[in-house]
């Protein structure tokens, strides 16, 4: 969601982090630095298509006309402020990727309806259509003689469609089609509205005895609209609509954080020590809406499938409105101990108000053997507390099942009465162990060369365990 026009440059962490930036820094950090320029700007169009001999049909295509625009401009404030916009805007076309139908055995019968249908293009293999539209800014200006401050914001509307599979005319047992209202088949199309909104604010500056600070908040929230167009529930029958909401997701969160620096002379020491410390507290809500009651209702017909064919909709019980905090402190110490052997350390502790509390740390070290070449190396620990939408997300899918036929495929959380009685468990915070070890070499004459092994050990990873299918 952050244009690629407001991007100055990506950093990439060379340590693992979490014990500075909390849970989010697992198994690393990346920093997106946004352009801050106070004037000039640039434009960009970029229009392209795909042309394709495709072998399967015998075709040349021409298909996934795309249209990309990308303006940015920077604006001074006052004396040494600026406002940077970016806007971005890309429209892209669908493809179409599938070969002709063979009719075959293994997934549909053989009925006059189905045989209709034999070598024509039933599916849509390929990208479905998509139009998003990113707006970013950022600014920053001086507040009195030794503070500045500083916001960012992004927001980003993204229309999107994707084919399901084919459903043919006659389907058995139980059925997935009406006849009165799609004669020839259908394909389900899955119409999907993303709509993502940030910002951040803060005032920075600096304190006597060489203090600095930072207090900043963030807001930020994702809302996905999730629609099926040419379906139906079959078990309707002719009542059936053709369009229905699924259901709506939406998560939002809130991060406050204040962060100090200072240096300290430390005799012996080739440099000052870097100490730092900060505060941060987080809320997190996630919250479902219940889909169209034609998009799970059960229907006067016998023997039908119920509720919308690509995903049934999501029902008022199963909705869940939920949230939780949390709490964190961390401290971090830095400096050269000598003109060639540079160490680090830093600790954190979290309080989770649903998943408890964790303490980790890490310890880095740099050594220059010479001018030309030196080692460096980090060990550290991570925690990450499952996502709201990891612990209760609820929805289902459709999937081949025996004999090629379509099925419902659920996805339950742990806590579902259906999921604990095929043995699930309460999800555990994740933990990780992270190490790496490089070395760089530089020369006067221009060349350099880093090399880094990275290794993260992650326990009691989060991903689906298991698909249940009927």
């Amino acid at each position: 969601t952050i244009p690629e026009g407001a991007i100055e440059r990506i950093e990439v962490l060379r340590d693992g982090a979490g014990a500075q930036y909390g849970s989010d820094a697992i198994a690393g950090v990346i920093n997106i630095v946004l352009k801050d320029a106070a004037d000039g700007g640039e434009a960009t169009i970029t229009v392209g298509q795909n042309r394709t001999d495709f072998k399967p049909t015998g075709k040349s295509i021409t298909d996934g006309d795309t249209l990309f625009v990308s303006t940015n401009a920077g604006f001074g404030i006052g004396e040494d402020g600026f406002l940077n916009l970016t806007a971005e805007y890309r429209d892209r076309d669908a493809t179409l990727r599938s070969g002709l139908d063979p009719i075959s055995e293994f997934n549909v019968d053989q009925t006059p309806a189905n045989l209709a249908l034999l070598g024509t293009q039933t599916h849509k293999a390929g990208d479905g259509p998509s139009e998003d539209i990113n707006l970013m800014y950022n600014s920053a200006f001086g507040v009195g003689e030794t503070a500045e401050f500083y916001s960012f914001g992004s927001y980003s509307h993204r229309q999107g469609e994707g084919a399901n599979f084919f459903r043919y005319p006659d389907s058995s047992d139980p059925t997935k089609n009406v006849l009165s209202i799609f004669p020839n088949g259908y394909i389900p199309v899955l119409d999907a509205t993303v709509d993502d909104f940030s910002l951040a604010a803060g005032v920075r500056g600096t304190l006597a005895a060489d203090w600095t600070w930072d207090l900043s908040a963030v807001y930020g929230s994702n809302n996905f609209d999730h629609n099926i167009t040419n379906s139906l529930n079959a078990s309707l029958g002719d009542a059936s609509p053709t369009s229905f909401n699924i259901e709506e997701l939406k998560l939002t969160q809130w991060d406050v954080r204040f962060d100090m620096t200072r240096p300290f002379e430390i005799g012996g020491f080739s440099n000052p020590l870097n100490f730092a410390w900060g505060l941060e507290y987080r809320m997190e809500a996630y919250k479902t809406t219940a889909g169209d009651l034609a998009s799970y209702d059960h229907g006067p017909v016998p023997d039908a499938e119920i509720g919308t064919q690509a995903g049934a909709g999501l029902r008022p019980e199963d909705t869940v409105d939920v949230d939780r905090d949390a709490i964190s402190a961390y401290v971090d110490l830095e400096t050269n101990i000598t003109d060639k052997f540079q160490l680090g350390i830093a600790g954190r502790f979290e309080d989770y108000s649903d998943f408890g509390n964790s303490v980790n740390g890490k310890l880095s070290a740099r050594y220059e053997f010479n001018p030309v070449f030196a080692v460096r190396g980090t060990v550290g620990t991570g925690f990450r507390a499952p996502s709201l939408t990891q612990s209760f997300f609820r929805g289902s899918t459709t999937s081949f099942g025996d004999l090629g036929q379509l099925q419902q495929v659920l996805n339950l959380p742990t806590d579902d009465p259906i999921a604990v009685l095929l043995g699930a468990q309460d999800l555990k915070a994740e933990e990780s162990v992270s190490y790496n070890l490089g070395f760089v070499i530089r020369t006067d004459a221009g060349f350099r060369l880093t090399v880094d092994y990275y290794h993260v050990n992650i326990d009691n990873r989060i991903t689906l365990s298991e698909r249940i299918g009927g």
